[in-house]
């Protein structure tokens, strides 16, 4: 027990989670958390940050960049959750860093930014920056994702594909390269007391801008208290229950839903707003909602969704409507709730799958 807790100890004082906070008055703050963090410990850390840093934010909440998703405090799930990441997953495995081809053979000595000596590797000919990352990774025991690892040469130019032919014009060919991380977590403390607007998709502002021509704006409130503003709670009156028929269906917000023109965006609050876009094209989904534990099926509905979104921001979009309640609730294809999905634009994905029924949101 003391031997494990001494390790966690030690994780989160050089964990492999580099994450990286921002707020308002440009303030920018990094700290590590090892794998298996929770989101609570993350909003721990955020706080212990903070009070090191010299200010104590006012009551937070924890959205990504982009404002796609709002975190919960939840001590049992990981935050680790590969929508949160703000670049790809890394897929490369240390078997593929292996491979290689020919006899000829070159020389990498990879030093830190600090100029410490990293790694001095013998690598195939052919070898590319990822093989070589794939290497270094289990070398330095980080976890973040493959974008987040940058091999710069020695010109401050960044390695991304094969060994320079250069190199090999030297009778010991030899390549010298600086490690860079940047962070793989990067998230927005928003204090739910400031009115501020997080505009899914886009980010965090003080205030709104303008609305786009022929575009709606619902908002959720973030401390979640009050329930859903004005337009969204129209919104959601306007779901059909039951077991859907038909297909999934592109069109103008004017088309799907006649005369639907709200702003929540302009409410003046005292609590900080999650704003969702809709229009101008949408799409009509089926929404399955359900539970893990749930074996007959859950509720069925038909509703009307923002199309030039990513994964993660239908789920938080969904989430708000359907599952209020659940921390953390997951976007999964329809009728097969441990079947998770992720895309970078819904319009796209829909394309790429003709036949898609819908989504199921589960937790």
């Amino acid at each position: 027990g003391f031997a494990k807790a001494a390790w966690k100890v030690e994780t989160f004082l050089g964990g492999p989670l580099l994450v990286e906070l921002h707020s308002f008055g440009a303030l920018r703050l990094q700290f590590r958390l090892p794998q298996d963090a929770t989101f609570a410990e993350l909003y721990h850390s955020c706080e212990a940050a903070f009070y090191h840093h010299g200010c104590r934010l006012p009551e937070f909440v924890l959205c990504t960049m982009d404002g796609s998703a709002v975190l919960p405090r939840d001590a049992k799930r990981p935050m680790n959750q590969a929508a949160l990441r703000s670049v790809a997953e890394w897929q490369e495995t240390l078997e593929d860093a292996a491979a290689g081809v020919g006899h000829q053979r070159v020389q990498l000595i990879v030093h830190d930014i600090s100029g410490a000596l990293v790694a001095d590797l013998t690598m195939p000919g052919d070898t590319t920056a990822s093989k070589c990352k794939a290497k270094l990774r289990e070398i330095t025991w980080r976890h973040e994702p493959g974008e987040c690892m940058n091999l710069v040469l020695s010109d401050g130019t960044v390695w991304t594909g094969e060994v320079p032919s250069k190199v090999f014009e030297e009778p010991s060919p030899e390549l010298r390269l600086t490690l860079v991380w940047s962070s793989a977590f990067q998230f927005f403390a928003v204090p739910i007391g400031s009115g501020a607007k997080i505009i899914a998709g886009k980010g965090v502002l003080r205030t709104a801008p303008e609305r786009e021509s022929h575009v709606a704006r619902v908002g959720f409130e973030v401390s979640q208290k009050h329930g859903p503003c004005a337009g969204a709670s129209k919104l959601m009156k306007l779901h059909t229950r039951g077991h859907p028929s038909g297909s999934t269906g592109i069109g103008k917000l004017s088309e799907l839903l006649p005369g639907f023109e709200e702003d929540d965006a302009k409410e003046e609050t005292s609590t900080s707003l999650h704003i969702f876009e809709l229009g101008p094209e949408v799409v009509q989904l089926k929404i399955n909602v359900t539970s893990d534990g749930n074996q007959v099926g859950g509720s069925y509905y038909t509703t009307v969704a923002p199309l030039h979104v990513s994964s993660c921001v239908l789920r938080s979009f969904l989430s708000y409507q359907f599952l209020p309640g659940a921390k953390w609730p997951r976007l999964a294809v329809f009728r097969e709730k441990f079947c998770e999905v992720a895309f970078k634009e819904l319009k796209t994905y829909l394309q790429e799958n003709p036949h898609l029924e819908g989504f199921t949101l589960t937790h």
